[in-house]
């Protein structure tokens, strides 16, 4: 299952070419502008609050080493994992059923992914 945003690298040819020649992978694209149904935004809230709150970095290769220090301790944290998917009210319903919106099932094997 893929899960895609309107990012640019999510829609060019590549991209596509990918998934047409993957008949079992199910995608659905997110609306244009829809980061409380995206659980990655989550996630970087965590590593805001935690990893990298309060902090100064002199380069930009220190910003990426907390970034990735942070990413490796949340791999760990089941529950806050769970919870920033749980924020999002999308739900997954067991390997091979797809997604749930708000306890609703969707179907299809491309197309948004709306609250219902």
């Amino acid at each position: 299952m893929l899960v895609r945003d309107n990012l640019n690298t999510h829609l060019t040819a590549g991209t596509r070419r990918y998934i047409a020649d993957r008949d079992r992978l199910t995608v659905y694209q997110l609306p244009p502008y829809a980061p409380d149904l995206n659980p990655v935004e989550g996630i970087w809230s965590v590593l805001r609050r935690t990893t990298t709150a309060n902090r100064a970095f002199k380069a930009p290769a220190d910003l990426i080493t907390a970034i990735r220090h942070g990413l490796r301790q949340l791999k760990y944290r089941h529950d806050v994992l769970d919870g920033c998917l749980t924020g999002t009210r999308i739900l997954l319903c067991g390997w091979g059923c797809g997604i749930r919106v708000n306890g609703r099932a969707r179907s299809g094997r491309r197309g948004p992914v709306t609250r219902a």
